[in-house]
């Protein structure tokens, strides 16, 4: 199921294999950090039952390329966050189904990024931060997977 904690772990297993085996994605990662917490709202009843919880956040954490923590958490992580996405899980579902882009739905206001003066302020890490997380959602996508509604 997506969000699952089965389905993180298996997330975390690709992405993880994605570095010795996606020479582009290698390369880019070495050297970059970033810390990221989506935030996913209107979860459906089976993750809200699951987590105990309205919302859930995936918090992802690279570190020069390795991935340190890739989890969900009913709560904001301690860490220092780079950036923090906001969407429900309706659009969150329809970006993974590759039904609507990130661009798409972060210009149509249903994806909401914080802080947004890093996005203007940064903008080479800003980039870079979207290619790797767009090439992260494309490796995610390869997992059978099983949504419910809302």
């Amino acid at each position: 199921m997506f969000l699952s904690p089965e389905w993180i772990r298996e997330a975390l297993r690709v992405v993880q294999g994605a570095r010795s085996k996606d020479e582009e994605f290698n390369k880019l990662t070495s050297g970059y950090s970033l810390n990221l917490a989506y935030v996913v709202t209107d979860i459906p009843p089976k993750l809200k039952e699951l987590y105990s919880s309205e919302q859930i956040t995936l918090f992802i954490q690279l570190d020069k390329g390795v991935v340190k923590n890739f989890k969900i958490l009913t709560k904001p992580p301690k860490e220092k966050i780079d950036f923090t996405i906001t969407s429900t899980y309706p659009i969150v579902r329809q970006i993974f189904l590759g039904q609507l882009s990130v661009t798409a739905a972060f210009m149509n206001r249903q994806l909401k990024v914080e802080p947004l003066s890093m996005v203007y302020r940064r903008p080479r890490f800003t980039a870079k931060s979207i290619i790797v997380g767009n090439m992260i959602l494309e490796f995610c996508r390869q997992i059978p997977t099983e949504y419910n509604s809302t």
